[in-house]
């Protein structure tokens, strides 16, 4: 592996195995839920555990408990029990979904980020995953994978013909128990990396087009799964390379993957096309997300590109805050070039790579000098460090820096 291959898994490591993590716990589950034809019900308990999460922010509670809690309580009500007499369920499941995502903003709106965090609950902030939340999915996915491959033919039974199934003598109601719990489960997990936009999509695109393609339902998990995976690599491979966000460009290759089933259904020459075009495009993105650096001379224009994400935006004062970032490097980085945030009269120092041009880490601010209060975080790049300065230590000009903005609240 050459050395631009090492600097791109260096910097997106966590977020492509979050993502081949995720697509294949969404895939599998998915397919009962187009097998039940309860699409709604996927994306309606997303959008619960969503708003789990939001008020685990608003409580400065753990937001992932918040969200598992959530999504059970959610799959519980909506996909057990019988029809209501008055209210059908498809009603019932509208209505939490409505009520779900005006509480989400609401208890964000009311909590140290306001509505920029939001955009993290829909759209997730894979880039940032580090290495615990991998482990912490990889763990969850796994023991619901093994749920359904030893219960996957009365998961099956239950799904496809619940009268035949109570009359071969399989406990309906149990098996519909475990597996809307084992689906609650795969949402919450999902949606604390990659947030209810890409959970959603991948319980529905993958299954989709698996049933379009698998002529047996071992084929139907089998392309599923293959579909999820593949975009989930090409996803991320787009987002970075175009600094797109990366959930909605994993949805959007999902969606090209389906397309391309529904093409082949008409005609196999066309869909094969449409797929060999895909996995071309992918490959290129490949080759140039990858690509070397040129070599830069001294006139060379720099331009730096900053994303932070503080996960834990709400701190009791004297605990530090963990602010996690990505830096993108265009044209010639001098030498001694460190990064300086700052929140109030917090400040923190990491220095960066010279021969990388993308760079990621966390930096800690101490917040025991501050006062109770929000706080915005705000980032300088110098070349010598800003702690101890000497006559090489300069600040580089705005004009060439762009920052994503951060903030905090530190609490009593």
């Amino acid at each position: 592996m050459n050395a631009a291959w090492r600097d791109l898994f260096a910097t997106y490591g966590h977020a492509y195995l979050a993502a081949l993590v995720i697509a294949l716990g969404c895939s599998i589950a998915g397919v009962y839920v187009v097998l039940r034809k309860v699409a709604f019900v996927g994306i309606a308990t997303a959008q619960v555990a969503a708003a789990g999460v939001a008020l685990a922010f608003l409580l400065d509670f753990a937001p992932l408990p918040a969200a598992v809690f959530s999504a059970l309580a959610g799959v519980s009500l909506f996909g057990l029990g019988r029809d209501p007499v008055r209210v059908p369920r498809d009603g019932i499941v509208g209505v939490a979904f409505a009520l779900a995502s005006a509480l989400a903003v609401l208890f964000v709106s009311r909590s140290a980020a306001e509505l920029d965090q939001v955009e993290h609950i829909i759209y997730g902030s894979l880039l940032f995953t580090s290495g615990g939340q991998v482990l912490v999915l990889a763990l969850g996915v796994a023991a619901v994978l093994l749920v359904h491959a030893l219960f996957h033919r009365e998961f099956l039974m239950v799904s496809v013909d619940r009268e035949a199934a109570r009359t071969l003598g399989v406990r309906t109601a149990l098996f519909d128990l475990l597996l809307f719990l084992s689906l609650g489960a795969v949402i919450a997990l999902s949606i604390g990396a990659a947030g209810s936009l890409l959970a959603f999509a991948f319980l529905i695109l993958p299954p989709m087009t698996g049933l379009l393609l698998g002529g047996r339902l071992a084929q139907v998990f089998a392309v599923s799964a293959a579909c999820g995976l593949t975009a989930a690599v090409a996803g991320v491979l787009v987002s970075v390379l175009f600094d797109f966000p990366t959930g909605p460009a994993v949805v959007v290759t999902c969606a090209a993957l389906f397309g391309c089933a529904l093409a082949a259904r008409n005609s196999l020459l066309l869909g094969a096309t449409l797929l060999a075009a895909l996995i071309a495009a992918t490959a290129l993105c490949a080759l140039e997300t990858a690509r070397p650096a040129p070599e830069r001379s001294a006139s060379s224009e720099l331009r730096i590109e900053l994303e932070l994400a503080v996960h834990d935006r709400t701190v009791r004062r004297g605990e530090a805050v963990a602010v996690d970032y990505i830096v993108r490097i265009r044209g010639e980085a001098p030498a001694g070039l460190h990064l300086a945030l700052d929140a109030g009269s917090a400040v923190a120092v990491a220095r960066l790579a010279r021969a990388s041009t993308r760079s990621n880490g966390r930096i800690a601010l101490d917040s025991s000098g501050l006062p109770p209060g929000a706080y915005s975080v705000s980032a300088s790049f110098w070349t010598g460090d800003p702690l101890a300065p000497d006559e090489n230590t300069e600040l580089l000009g705005p004009e060439q820096v762009r920052v994503s903005p951060a903030a905090i609240e530190v609490l009593p």
